[in-house]
C-alpha cells in the first residue's frame, strides 16, 4: 500500500527510503569518527621519543663521578646516569663507605641497558645496570671524595622535576602530573632527579652537599615549578645544580 509508512525487514529488501538514510548516515558516521580520533590524538601530548634497548648488554669505559648521584663519564666526555634494573638508584651498591661514593672517580668497564633521549641539548643517556657479577669492573680504584664544587653560581630554572629513568625511555609518558605517583617512588628509591626546562634543556639536581635531592622538593615532581639553587659544575656535558628551594608555579 503506498500511503503506508516503509517497514524494514531483516531478512527482506531494504525499502529504497531506508536505503537512502543508510548510505548517507554510515558514511557520515565513519567521517565524524575518523575527525573526532584525529582531533583527540592533536591534543594529547608528546610522550617523547625515548628507547630502552633491553635486546642487548652496552659496555661503556670510563670514571665514576658522584655530585649525589652516580655518573659515568667516558673518554669522550659523554656522561652516562647510573641506575638499578627496578625503581632503584646504584650510589650505595657501587660505593664502599657510608655515602655510597666509595669509587668516586675509578676508571671502570660498567655493562648494562641504554636508555636515552634527544633533548634540547643533544642525547642524555644512561645505564640500567644488570644483576650479573661482572656488570661493574673496576680498572683503577678513585677517592671517595666530591668531583663537583660549587661555584656560587645562582641560577633560576622554570620548568618539571622527573625521574630521569622513566622520562628518558623506561615509561611513556614519563613526565606530568599522570606519572607523579610512580615518579616519587623512582626519585625516593634513587633515581636521579633532572629538571626539564621548556625548551627541553636538562639539569641533575642534588641536595646540599652532594646529598640526594631532599623528600620535600621530591614532591613536587611532575608540577611546573621553580628552582633556586647554586650551579656546581658540568659532570662530561649534564650541569649540576645544588638546590636550595623548589615553589610551584
Amino acid at each position: 500500500m503506498p500511503d503506508r509508512d516503509e517497514f524494514y525487514v531483516g531478512y527482506m529488501p531494504a525499502p529504497p527510503r531506508t536505503k537512502r538514510l543508510v548510505s548517507l548516515l554510515v558514511p557520515g558516521a565513519i567521517v565524524l569518527s575518523g575527525l573526532v580520533a584525529g582531533l583527540v590524538a592533536g591534543a594529547m601530548r608528546d610522550p617523547g621519543g625515548g628507547t630502552w634497548d633491553l635486546g642487548a648488554v652496552t659496555e661503556v669505559r670510563g670514571t665514576i663521578r658522584d655530585p649525589g648521584y652516580p655518573v659515568l663519564v667516558d673518554d669522550a666526555g659523554t656522561p652516562y646516569l647510573l641506575v638499578g634494573e627496578t625503581k632503584s638508584g646504584v650510589r650505595s651498591s657501587l660505593g664502599n663507605d657510608q655515602d655510597g661514593a666509595g669509587h668516586d672517580g675509578a676508571e671502570v668497564v660498567v655493562r648494562g641497558n641504554l636508555i636515552s633521549r634527544e633533548l634540547a641539548g643533544g642525547p642524555v643517556l644512561m645505564l640500567s645496570l644488570t644483576v650479573d657479577p661482572d656488570t661493574l669492573e673496576i680498572l683503577t680504584p678513585g677517592e671517595p671524595a666530591s668531583t663537583c664544587e660549587s661555584t656560587d653560581a645562582e641560577q633560576g630554572l622554570v620548568g618539571e622535576i622527573v625521574d630521569s629513568k622513566c622520562f628518558l625511555g623506561a615509561m611513556k609518558p614519563g613526565n606530568g602530573t599522570t606519572h607523579k605517583a610512580c615518579g616519587i617512588l623512582c626519585v625516593r628509591g634513587g633515581i636521579p632527579p633532572l629538571l626539564v626546562t621548556p625548551d627541553g634543556a636538562a639539569t641533575l639536581l642534588v641536595g646540599p652537599g652532594g646529598s640526594p635531592l631532599p623528600d620535600e622538593f621530591v614532591q613536587m615532581l611532575g608540577e611546573p615549578v621553580a628552582v633556586e639553587g647554586v650551579f656546581l659544575d658540568k659532570v662530561g656535558t649534564l650541569p649540576v645544580v645544588e638546590v636550595r628551594g623548589v615553589s610551584r608555579r
